[in-house]
Protein backbone atom coordinates (compact mmCIF):
# COMPACT_ATOMS: atom_id res chain seq x y z
CA UNK A 1 0.00 0.00 0.00
CA UNK A 2 0.92 3.35 -0.78
CA UNK A 3 0.48 6.69 1.22
CA UNK A 4 -2.87 7.68 2.37
CA UNK A 5 -4.40 11.22 1.17
CA UNK A 6 -7.13 12.05 3.51
CA UNK A 7 -9.87 14.17 1.66
CA UNK A 8 -13.12 15.87 1.80
CA UNK A 9 -15.80 15.94 -0.24
CA UNK A 10 -17.72 19.11 -0.89
CA UNK A 11 -21.59 17.84 -1.31
CA UNK A 12 -24.23 20.45 -2.05
CA UNK A 13 -27.03 20.53 0.90
CA UNK A 14 -31.12 20.77 0.32
CA UNK A 15 -33.52 22.63 1.17
CA UNK A 16 -36.94 21.56 1.27
CA UNK A 17 -40.41 23.74 2.09
CA UNK A 18 -43.35 22.15 2.12
CA UNK A 19 -46.81 23.87 3.42
CA UNK A 20 -45.93 23.42 7.49
CA UNK A 21 -42.54 23.96 7.32
CA UNK A 22 -38.90 23.73 6.18
CA UNK A 23 -36.35 21.42 6.22
CA UNK A 24 -32.38 22.43 5.90
CA UNK A 25 -29.39 19.91 5.56
CA UNK A 26 -26.04 19.98 5.06
CA UNK A 27 -23.23 17.80 4.63
CA UNK A 28 -19.65 16.82 5.93
CA UNK A 29 -18.31 14.17 4.27
CA UNK A 30 -14.54 12.92 4.61
CA UNK A 31 -12.32 10.12 4.02
CA UNK A 32 -8.92 8.30 2.37
CA UNK A 33 -7.89 8.16 -1.29
CA UNK A 34 -4.95 5.35 -1.28
CA UNK A 35 -2.90 3.39 -4.09
CA UNK A 36 -2.78 -0.44 -3.71
CA UNK A 37 -0.83 -2.08 -6.67
CA UNK A 38 -3.41 -1.86 -9.31
CA UNK A 39 -6.28 -0.50 -7.38
CA UNK A 40 -7.64 3.12 -6.40
CA UNK A 41 -9.10 2.65 -2.88
CA UNK A 42 -11.54 5.28 -1.76
CA UNK A 43 -12.50 5.29 1.88
CA UNK A 44 -15.55 7.86 3.07
CA UNK A 45 -17.98 8.58 5.64
CA UNK A 46 -19.10 11.71 7.73
CA UNK A 47 -22.31 13.37 8.98
CA UNK A 48 -25.60 14.83 8.16
CA UNK A 49 -27.33 18.15 9.66
CA UNK A 50 -31.17 18.33 9.47
CA UNK A 51 -32.47 21.30 10.91
CA UNK A 52 -36.62 21.59 10.35
CA UNK A 53 -38.51 24.39 11.13
CA UNK A 54 -42.35 23.92 11.11
CA UNK A 55 -45.19 22.28 13.87
CA UNK A 56 -42.02 21.24 15.77
CA UNK A 57 -38.38 22.16 15.68
CA UNK A 58 -35.58 20.05 14.86
CA UNK A 59 -32.13 19.72 14.92
CA UNK A 60 -29.90 16.77 14.41
CA UNK A 61 -26.40 15.08 13.21
CA UNK A 62 -26.95 12.31 11.76
CA UNK A 63 -24.04 9.88 10.93
CA UNK A 64 -23.57 9.11 7.52
CA UNK A 65 -23.17 5.33 6.98
CA UNK A 66 -18.84 4.25 5.55
CA UNK A 67 -18.21 3.55 2.64
CA UNK A 68 -15.31 1.44 0.46
CA UNK A 69 -14.49 1.69 -3.20
CA UNK A 70 -11.87 -0.57 -5.34
CA UNK A 71 -11.15 1.35 -8.87
CA UNK A 72 -8.93 -1.10 -11.21
CA UNK A 73 -6.54 2.12 -12.37
CA UNK A 74 -7.28 0.49 -15.92
CA UNK A 75 -10.72 2.09 -15.63
CA UNK A 76 -9.21 5.41 -15.15
CA UNK A 77 -8.29 8.38 -17.60
CA UNK A 78 -6.05 10.28 -15.38
CA UNK A 79 -5.29 12.20 -12.33
CA UNK A 80 -4.45 15.49 -12.26
CA UNK A 81 -3.60 18.42 -9.28
CA UNK A 82 -5.82 21.73 -9.65
CA UNK A 83 -6.58 24.50 -7.86
CA UNK A 84 -2.85 25.46 -6.41
CA UNK A 85 -2.60 27.30 -3.28
CA UNK A 86 -5.80 28.25 -2.44
CA UNK A 87 -8.03 25.51 -3.67
CA UNK A 88 -5.82 22.40 -3.67
CA UNK A 89 -7.53 19.29 -4.98
CA UNK A 90 -6.56 15.66 -6.99
CA UNK A 91 -8.84 15.52 -9.17
CA UNK A 92 -9.88 12.11 -10.69
CA UNK A 93 -11.57 11.44 -14.09
CA UNK A 94 -12.76 7.66 -14.93
CA UNK A 95 -12.87 6.14 -18.59
CA UNK A 96 -16.40 5.19 -18.08
CA UNK A 97 -19.03 7.00 -16.28
CA UNK A 98 -20.04 4.31 -14.08
CA UNK A 99 -16.61 3.75 -12.36
CA UNK A 100 -17.07 6.69 -9.73
CA UNK A 101 -20.65 6.70 -9.35
CA UNK A 102 -20.60 5.85 -5.84
CA UNK A 103 -18.67 8.67 -4.95
CA UNK A 104 -21.19 11.32 -3.34
CA UNK A 105 -19.99 14.09 -5.66
CA UNK A 106 -19.17 12.07 -8.97
CA UNK A 107 -20.52 14.24 -11.86
CA UNK A 108 -20.05 12.24 -15.50
CA UNK A 109 -17.22 10.16 -14.30
CA UNK A 110 -14.98 12.74 -12.41
CA UNK A 111 -14.39 13.42 -8.92
CA UNK A 112 -12.44 15.82 -6.87
CA UNK A 113 -10.82 14.83 -3.61
CA UNK A 114 -10.26 18.47 -2.08
CA UNK A 115 -7.04 17.98 0.37
CA UNK A 116 -5.43 20.40 2.95
CA UNK A 117 -2.91 22.49 1.78
CA UNK A 118 -0.62 20.60 4.72
CA UNK A 119 -1.39 17.24 2.84
CA UNK A 120 0.37 18.45 -0.60
CA UNK A 121 3.43 16.51 -1.24
CA UNK A 122 1.39 13.82 -0.21
CA UNK A 123 -1.28 14.73 -3.26
CA UNK A 124 1.60 15.15 -5.79
CA UNK A 125 3.28 11.45 -4.53
CA UNK A 126 -0.45 9.55 -4.87
CA UNK A 127 -1.30 11.82 -8.20
CA UNK A 128 2.56 10.94 -9.45
CA UNK A 129 2.17 7.15 -8.70
CA UNK A 130 -1.92 7.33 -9.98
CA UNK A 131 -0.33 8.69 -13.45
CA UNK A 132 2.56 6.36 -13.90
CA UNK A 133 -0.10 3.50 -13.07
CA UNK A 134 -2.48 4.83 -15.61
CA UNK A 135 0.35 5.54 -18.13
CA UNK A 136 1.44 1.25 -17.36
CA UNK A 137 -2.29 -0.19 -18.05
CA UNK A 138 -2.64 1.74 -21.19
CA UNK A 139 0.02 0.40 -23.20
CA UNK A 140 -0.07 -2.64 -24.32
CA UNK A 141 2.31 -5.20 -22.49
CA UNK A 142 4.94 -6.41 -24.53
CA UNK A 143 5.81 -10.25 -24.80
CA UNK A 144 9.04 -12.32 -25.90
CA UNK A 145 7.15 -14.06 -28.53
CA UNK A 146 4.49 -12.25 -31.10
CA UNK A 147 1.37 -13.35 -31.31
CA UNK A 148 1.40 -13.69 -34.79
CA UNK A 149 3.95 -15.68 -36.16
CA UNK A 150 6.15 -13.79 -38.72
CA UNK A 151 6.34 -15.75 -41.77
CA UNK A 152 10.16 -16.10 -43.22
Amino acid sequence: MGPTLPFRLKVPGKDEIDGLGVTSMSFRVHGYLQLDGDLLVVEWGGTAHVQEVGTAIRDETEALPDERLEVDVADLLRAELIGGWFRPRLRVQARRIGALASVPTEKLGRVDFWYDRAERFTAIEIARALGEAIAAAESPAFDDEPSTPIPE
